[in-house]
């Protein structure tokens, strides 16, 4: 083989080498409810426990590399998916699901704008039914939030009933860290916004009135921005 010939096939086993590590992998195939399975389990978390009976597929013969949900799906009634096959082809579905999972139930009646305290819910664990199909409130992340609608004694808790408590709310006191080099300062101020881990919200400090820049990094902890 000459040099050109060698230099000719180098390039095109280097090109194919490219192509073959470049080429996503693709997914891995499933049965029709294998597929619904991981669907809903993406869906509700890795602590449900999903049963899946798919109907109206003669034989099942097809594999899937994905379920797409209907997003307006209840747990509870037949749900709607649509098949996406290996080839890429979609083919219209539907299941009965069963989900067992934790979830939260009111261990008393409570009324709109009560604020959830660890004594006011409990976790139960049984089968779910009559609800939308999306995560549920855990609840230990309960604590803190704001009831938006009554809610009966034992009641399913959702997350459209209650507005959870963020870590930093208006009004709240909290620590504010500047820090510069190896100093580090910290001072007692007032949150003039509310606000989760990564927002930047305003604080202020009540004695002067000064207001500062910051961004949650915890519960009741804001840390200063640089340039404020």
């Amino acid at each position: 083989m000459s040099i050109r010939s060698r230099l000719s096939f180098a390039g095109v086993l280097v090109a194919a080498v490219v192509t073959a590590t470049a080429a996503p992998a693709a997914a891995p195939a499933s049965s029709a409810a294998g597929a619904m399975r991981a669907a809903i389990v993406a869906r509700l978390g890795a602590g449900a426990d999903v049963s899946v009976d798919p109907a109206g597929l003669v034989g099942d013969a097809h594999v899937f590399r994905e379920a797409r949900l209907d997003p307006s799906a209840w747990l509870g009634r037949p749900i709607r998916f649509t098949l996406i096959t290996a080839a890429g082809a979609t083919l219209p579905a539907s299941a009965t699901v069963r989900v067992v999972a934790d979830y939260a139930v009111t261990t008393h009646a409570v009324d709109r704008g009560h604020v959830l305290t660890a004594a006011d819910v409990r976790v139960a664990r049984g089968e779910i039914t009559g609800v939308p199909l999306s995560p549920l409130p855990v609840a230990a992340d309960l604590v803190g939030a704001r009831v938006l609608r009554p809610m009966a004694e034992g009641a399913t808790v959702l997350a459209g009933f209650i507005k959870v408590r963020r870590l930093v709310e208006p009004g709240d006191q909290v620590t504010v860290v500047a820090a510069a080099g190896a100093i580090r300062v910290t001072a007692a101020m007032v949150a003039a916004d509310g606000g989760s881990t990564g927002d930047v919200i305003r604080v202020v400090n009540p004695a002067t009135r000064r207001y500062l820049r910051g961004r949650v990094v915890q519960k009741g902890v804001v840390e200063v921005l640089n340039g404020r």
